[in-house]
């Protein structure tokens, strides 16, 4: 969540910033795509920031990186008027 959080924040950034930080946000990206490759979320947070990426071929954990995805209606299992964006709902 905090990686989806710092990829919309660099996108904002003015350019002088992103410049200066460009080389942590790489490596940082390169220690996602390290030890959680396996996550779509990676690449999608790659994406986000306006990096280099890959599509991923399987959802994401994140509502954040599903937004983010050109087509992840074809990798649904179920259509997408089933997607609620509110939280878990207690049943009293």
């Amino acid at each position: 969540m905090a990686a989806y959080e710092m990829a919309q924040s660099w996108r904002s950034k003015p350019e002088n910033i992103r410049d200066a930080m460009k080389g942590q946000f790489q490596e940082a990206i390169g220690n996602l795509r390290t030890y959680f490759g396996i996550l779509p979320d990676s690449e999608l947070i790659a994406k986000i920031a306006g990096f280099p990426h890959t599509e991923p071929a399987s959802l994401p954990l994140f509502l954040t990186g599903l937004r983010a995805m050109d087509n992840p209606v074809s990798l649904m299992p179920l259509p997408t008027a089933n997607l609620t964006y509110v939280g878990p709902r207690s049943r009293v």
